[in-house]
């Protein structure tokens, strides 16, 4: 029997065929499964640069030790990222707090992030170790004050929030059901529902990303002028994705792709280590 059905689909929903996992606990929808896998991806490429640049830990250098704190904390950030995808819909009961405690994670995260991001660009410039040493301070006062946000957030909640309803999530709560009668036929629409939601200050993390962006694009045209592009390239796609699937998260791995960028532009100075340096 032919069946002609009329679904009225708005910007704001999305038929359910989003719903990629489902149990009495755990509800994954497309677009918390794609930022899971994203992120899973992003760990994949950290472990692998943990493991090839051992040899750069051993020289000891600061730039060194600042690309290795950046590979750490992005795997925090990764990991934190991918719960906050994991749990948004779930009935778990201990989702709320984790999801709290993971978008505080991965926020305090990405600013350390962009510090490091700016000291390592400065170390590498000409007597950059004196420089890091003399600016760390003043570079690290808009990150200070991002962390000292975050943390007041977990009581207020300004900056990103958690549902109320976190961890007692129920189907009816995520998905409207409609039914066409005389046949089989169901559709899901998904409610748009979850746990993690943004608040009314959070455009805050942009203005702080601006201004580390603005101080890293300064030093690699100091130092390296197809930096600037890889730059542009990434803000490029993000700017893309955001503009397509606004949901979907991208940070850690875009950091990720930032780091792999920032391995290939030491690789390629010609660097001599004197036998003091071992």
């Amino acid at each position: 029997m032919e069946v002609d059905v009329e679904f009225d689909v708005t910007a704001d929903h999305n038929i359910a065929i989003g719903v990629a996992y489902e149990s009495d606990h755990l509800h994954l929808n497309a677009t918390d499964a794609t930022s899971v896998s994203i992120n899973v991806v992003a760990l994949f490429f950290l472990l692998g640069l943990f493991f090839c640049t051992r040899i750069y830990r051993r020289r000891g250098r600061l730039c060194d030790k600042l690309f290795f704190a950046m590979i750490i904390t992005n795997v925090m950030m990764a990991v934190s990222d991918a719960m906050i995808g994991l749990l948004n819909q779930s009935a778990v009961s201990f989702a709320g707090p984790l999801i709290r405690f993971s978008g505080t994670v991965l926020f305090i995260g990405l600013s350390v992030e962009l510090v490091l991001l700016v000291l390592f660009l400065m170390s590498l410039l000409e007597g950059g170790e004196k420089l890091v040493s003399k600016y760390y301070r003043f570079i690290s006062v808009p990150a200070v004050a991002m962390i000292v946000m975050m943390i007041i957030n977990v009581f207020g909640e300004f900056i990103f929030s958690v549902d109320p309803r976190a961890g007692k999530f129920t189907f009816d709560d995520l998905y409207n059901t409609y039914y066409v009668e005389g046949t089989t036929v169901t559709f899901y629409e998904d409610t748009g529902v979850g746990a993690y939601n943004h608040a009314g200050l959070y455009f805050l993390i942009f203005i702080e990303a601006a201004i580390y962006i603005l101080i890293a694009v300064a030093m690699l045209w100091m130092k390296s002028k197809v930096g600037i592009l890889m730059f542009a390239a990434n803000f490029a796609v993000w700017l893309y994705m955001k503009m397509t699937v606004p949901e979907i998260s991208l940070v850690p791995f875009i950091c990720t792709i930032i780091i792999l960028y920032m391995l290939v532009l030491t690789m390629n100075q010609s660097f001599h280590v004197t036998e003091e340096e071992g």
